[in-house]
């Protein structure tokens, strides 16, 4: 079938638009984005036809505030690297000492922190930004934050929920699911991985932490 653009104009009658999800922000500015199905308003190279539009989530959808939408992500990835220098004093002994490291930003805010100097932190950044985008947490989605709460998931093969996100950290507070407290697995018995008190809530690092399977009934 061979589509044909159609744009909106001032005597298109709008239909009730469900929105997709996607957290689009422009210049600090939440958009919704949804499908207009017959109004297509470009055709990709291998004949793709595109009818998503967006429009303020504050607003009602009009043509006056519909825009056409054809953005591979609808969230604004980006990094920041920085070095620091500091005095460090001890056992009488004051000494330079530096820091480096890359943060990870979603829509302009601070998402994650990767640390180490360019030659690593940069590219490691990079290669977890894909990641961020597959994860099954939905992190390009309205409200994930709150979506993933009380998500039951397996770590270290036991059954675990989320209680809450931390902001700025991509990371994850979990507690046991019908059980008091987390065991330790075989293989740490010797060198548990945590003490009593911390067996009964859990933060973990969602991009980072291996024992974690984010799928569970």
């Amino acid at each position: 079938m061979e589509h044909q653009i159609k744009l909106i104009d001032k005597d298109t009658v709008i239909p009730k638009l469900t929105p997709l999800g996607w957290d689009l922000v422009v210049k600090g500015k939440p958009f919704y984005v949804a499908h207009i199905p017959g109004y297509v308003h470009c055709i990709r190279g291998w004949g793709e036809p595109i009818d998503l539009w967006a429009w303020p989530r504050d607003e009602e959808p009009a043509y006056e505030n519909l825009v056409e939408y054809d953005l591979d992500s609808p969230v604004a990835w980006g990094m920041n690297y920085h070095e620091s220098r500091y005095i460090k004093c001890k056992w009488d002994d004051t000494m330079l000492r530096g820091g480096a490291g890359t943060t990870i930003t979603r829509n302009d805010e601070e998402f994650y922190y990767v640390p180490g100097g360019r030659g690593y932190s940069i590219p490691k950044a990079l290669m977890l930004i894909c990641k961020i985008q597959e994860h099954p947490l939905d992190f390009c989605t309205i409200d994930f934050d709150k979506k993933m709460v009380g998500r039951k998931i397996w770590y270290n093969s036991q059954p675990a929920v989320i209680d809450r996100y931390v902001k700025g950290q991509c990371c994850v507070i979990i507690r046991p699911d019908g059980a008091e407290r987390f065991e330790t697995p075989a293989e740490f018995v010797k060198e548990p991985l945590w003490d009593e008190e911390d067996a009964r809530r859990l933060k973990i690092d969602c991009l980072a932490d291996e024992r974690v399977w984010w799928f569970r009934d």
